[in-house]
């Protein structure tokens, strides 16, 4: 996000992301779309801090790693917000764990999540060249 820098901060040092790797993210703060607290919390500026309705074509490549049963972030949020990167041309993956809740990646805590995402994650990093 642009503007959210704080007065004196060295810019010069980037803070954007080469890559992201989001597990269950709160993505879109869209009242009726996503986590219904952020807009709650944010009233009229939940646009000015959703990730999804910041998005542009020169976002990092991404993946995203959801449970189609996440009912505190969503799985819909996710789904959009793959969408609008692909449409800008970026590459983004949405990894869907089918039945699973929120924090479902946690060792030992879904099936074999955990160490899927981890093989899952380590094939995007080859994907985007981020391996030697």
């Amino acid at each position: 996000f642009d503007g959210f820098d704080e007065q004196g901060e060295d810019v010069s040092v980037s803070c954007k992301a080469d890559a992201l790797v989001l597990f269950n993210p709160v993505i879109d703060l869209e009242p009726g779309y996503g986590w219904e607290g952020g807009a709650r919390k944010l009233g009229a500026d939940w646009r000015s801090l959703s990730p999804l309705h910041n998005l542009h074509e020169n976002m990092p490549a991404t993946i995203i790693f959801h449970g189609t049963e996440d009912d505190t972030a969503p799985i819909v949020g996710a789904q959009r917000f793959c969408s609008v990167l692909q449409d800008y041309g970026v590459d983004a993956d949405l990894v869907e764990f089918e039945g699973a809740g929120h924090g479902f990646f946690n060792a030992g805590k879904f099936e074999n999540a955990y160490a899927d995402t981890l093989q899952k994650m380590e094939q995007f990093f080859d994907k985007i060249g981020f391996t030697a």
